[in-house]
């Protein structure tokens, strides 16, 4: 049955709209002529996040990673005995009910206190917060300009392909990559102002934070 569906047309195409007259006829997608967009569950996104930074610590089986309990509930991951126990993959994160992973909840983590028969995917304005300020996701993509500055060298538009390939999973169009081109011209002027001494690097790690936020880096097309 599995091989079945996936080998099905229906289960390989892609969620983009292509066809105009496709879209008129059947705009709520019920006889299936192209994929439902659907957004990475929230594990995968964290896992996803620390996978383009470098960060990512594919080490198996082992003890769990511990969760903090704050005041203010916003929970996060506590460094393991060897300094890279936070960067393990999501799968290891110790379930708490009174204090789940305040990143991974707000992207619709199943509930502890209650049985979860089915995930449910929500859009909220809070995990558009989450990807703009969230000090997960703002040294995430500080580690990725780092590790994609060392693999691009000084070339500027090496290191906007690269950051489209390691981050979206494809090549810029020729319209993305100006766009990114001129984005880096004004935050490296914008960051000179207050930090000339790292101003190319920082404005290289906003254009991965900014390609962290994007809808293609967190939904299956």
């Amino acid at each position: 049955m599995h091989r079945l569906v996936l080998n099905s047309r229906a289960w390989r195409q892609a969620s983009r709209r292509t066809s105009d007259r496709a879209e008129e006829i059947d705009p709520g997608n019920t006889l299936l002529w192209r994929q439902n967009l659907n957004r990475l569950e929230s594990e995968i996104i964290r896992d996803a996040v620390l996978a383009v930074s470098g960060r990512l610590n594919p080490k198996a089986f082992g003890p769990p990673v511990s969760v903090t309990s704050p005041v203010s509930g916003l929970s996060m991951v506590e460094p393991g005995p060897s300094g890279n126990g936070h960067n393990r993959r999501s799968v290891y994160i110790f379930a708490r009910r009174v204090y789940p992973l305040k990143f991974m909840e707000i992207f619709d983590s199943p509930i502890m206190a209650v049985n979860c028969t089915r995930r449910m995917n929500s859009t909220t304005v809070l995990q558009s917060f989450a990807q703009l300020n969230s000090d997960f996701v703002v040294h995430a993509a500080k580690d990725t300009g780092d590790r994609l500055l060392k693999a691009a060298g000084t070339n500027k538009s090496n290191f906007i392909t690269l950051a489209w390939q390691t981050v979206v999973g494809r090549r810029p169009t020729d319209d993305e990559h100006q766009a990114c081109e001129q984005f880096l011209a004004e935050q490296t002027a914008t960051w000179r102002q207050t930090n000339p001494a790292e101003a190319r690097q920082l404005a290289m790690a906003d254009l991965c934070h900014m390609l962290l936020c994007t809808n293609e880096f967190i939904h299956v097309e």
